[in-house]
């Protein structure tokens, strides 16, 4: 049990979590003494969903991604969560709920501590509790932390900071799949004044293109 009471996020897909996610968000409150916000039990009726799902965000201390393939999906709302609350300083703390291992985490997850449900839904919950209470030694570790042995610099804030702002520029964005798709061995090189974007086109690459 935490010595100060954590509020936590749950970041999920209704999809194919929902009763893992209300099953969690009880054991938090429970077993471990947290304020947890869960969509479906903390937006009131009438409320609009997407200011409510900032505000717990903004709120909570730590956000728990739920991974499963809905939660994966390009489209979904969990990725838009997890940008937010990366953007916002929050801690995030993937979650593997589904066996598959097809089930992998993002780009902004991957490099981030974890805890792993799938084996024993109670050592998970320990693991969790443990974190929550300020051990982080509780948390797995990255898969593959590192390639080269040397541990690579974690740029998942700066890319959700930026790629947070992207927008427009829709005359950039295929001038480059041209570029990408006319051949390989190249460089291309952006120039800008300060302020302009460039930041900010480099994040928007890194999430959007899967060879970047």
């Amino acid at each position: 049990t935490a010595a100060q009471p954590q509020r936590v996020f749950i970041s999920y897909g209704r999809a194919d979590a929902l009763d893992f996610a209300r099953r969690l968000a009880d054991d938090l409150q429970e077993r471990g003494g947290h304020q947890v916000f869960l969509d479906s039990a903390s937006i009131e009726k009438g409320g609009l969903w997407e200011v409510r799902i900032e505000q717990g965000i903004r709120q909570a201390t730590v956000l728990t991604a739920v991974l499963t393939s809905h939660a994966l999906r390009e489209e979904s709302v969990c990725r838009d969560e997890v940008v937010f609350a990366l953007n916002e300083g929050k801690k995030v703390v993937p979650i593997r709920a589904d066996p598959d291992p097809n089930v992998r985490p993002t780009l902004l997850l991957a490099r981030r501590n974890w805890v792993d449900f799938t084996e024993d839904y109670e050592a998970g919950l320990d693991q969790l509790l443990r974190c929550l209470a300020g051990d982080d030694s509780a948390l797995r570790p990255p898969r593959v932390p590192t390639v080269t042995g040397v541990a690579p610099l974690d740029f998942g804030i700066e890319i959700a900071k930026f790629s947070s702002r992207f927008t427009g520029r829709q005359w950039l964005a295929a001038e480059i799949d041209r570029w990408v798709g006319a051949g390989t061995e190249r460089a291309l090189v952006i120039v800008a004044a300060p302020g302009v974007g460039k930041s900010s086109v480099a994040a928007w690459l890194s999430l959007s293109r899967p060879d970047v």
